[in-house]
């Protein structure tokens, strides 16, 4: 039974040996690998050509331009030929058994997706395992119950710890969005919504490249929070059309995160904007419905993005500004400034 795995590549070449190597290691071996290099601008295509010669499971997909992430996988869906599709992002890293592992368990059951536990590693060594419990849905009720107590969490949220049917993928045309971000929790949400069974397998499986703070700070641009607010829109919609209540903990805890680091990044992001649009931007956050009752659960985050919360619903423009900087620059005493603030 092949399994294909889709690979976006954007200027990835430092990471690619490291990659690619994790692929070539699995256990199982009827895999069809697909690199699609998405116009890098340095030698990531040789690199990919160069793995293609080597192993005939490989074949590279080449884009002019940058056309985006979700753009990509959609050019490696559309060129997939394998039973059981899986997305891997170029500078992450699988277990060996990973592929062997999520397809024993889907095929066992005849489940619709496998998933499993998954860990961020950072340069320095340091590790956050995310761990579950094995377990399997097997209809549609118990699945959506499932996804709606804990999207957009990691679990069913992010991609690359799953391995997805194919025939659902196509039968149901999902795709991508062409979205700057947030685009794997929209197709998420769209292929559990045609999911009948689940899978979950408790190793930790998949390893995801955590990047620094500077690196995240780049990849928000200034419709991010427009973005987070739509996802954690759709999420509530799904729930209702699929008739599900479950706790909003994960939801809020989604939006609220996300919306505190497009705050972070007004300041400090690269956005090349003044005060006056700075601070314009931030009153058109508060002004929407969906923070309005997102802010309502500021007990579900940690007490800094708590804090900036309050500050941007206070309009503490000035005071906002010094908790971000001091935050994103490590100066000063943010625990004496919290209190301080508070009082």
């Amino acid at each position: 039974m092949k399994v294909t795995v889709i690979v976006p590549i954007y200027n990835s070449a430092k990471y690619l040996d490291e990659s690619i190597g994790s692929l070539l290691k699995q256990t199982y071996e009827d895999l069809e690998i697909l690199l699609v290099d998405n116009g890098s601008a340095d030698n990531s295509l040789d690199i990919c050509n160069s793995y293609a010669v080597k192993d005939k499971r490989i074949r590279v997909l080449h884009t002019d331009e940058n056309i985006g992430t979700g753009a990509a996988r959609n050019l490696g869906l559309e060129n997939a030929s394998g039973e059981y599709i899986c997305f891997f992002d170029a500078d992450d890293r699988y277990e060996p058994l990973f592929v062997e592992k999520l397809l024993s368990a889907a095929t066992e059951k005849d489940a619709d997706v496998a998933l499993c536990g998954y860990a961020g590693f950072r340069e320095d060594g340091g590790i956050e395992p995310h761990c579950f419990e094995d377990e399997f849905f097997n209809n549609t009720d118990s699945v959506r119950k499932y996804v709606a107590t804990w999207f957009p969490d990691g679990r069913v949220g992010f991609i690359g710890n799953k391995l997805y049917k194919a025939k659902v993928i196509k039968d149901n045309d999902l795709a991508f969005p062409k979205l700057s971000r947030l685009e794997d929790g929209f197709f998420n949400l769209d292929f559990f919504s045609h999911a009948n069974s689940c899978v979950v397998v408790s190793d930790i499986l998949y390893n995801y490249r955590l990047s620094p703070a500077s690196v995240v700070i780049a990849k928000h641009n200034q419709e991010y929070a427009d973005l987070v607010m739509s996802l954690t829109d759709a999420t509530f919609e799904a729930r209702t059309s699929w008739g599900v209540t479950a706790p909003t903990d994960e939801i809020y805890k989604f939006c609220l995160n996300e919306l505190g680091t497009s705050i972070e990044n007004t300041f400090v992001g690269d956005w090349g904007i003044g005060t006056l649009e700075r601070r314009r931007y931030l009153r058109q956050m508060t002004e929407m419905d969906t923070y309005r009752d997102a802010i309502k659960h500021l007990e579900v985050i940690g007490g800094y993005r708590r804090l900036l919360h309050i500050l941007l619903n206070k309009q503490q423009f000035v005071l906002l500004e010094i908790l971000v900087r001091l935050k994103t620059f490590g100066k000063g005493r943010l625990a004496w400034l919290y209190y301080r603030l508070k009082k």
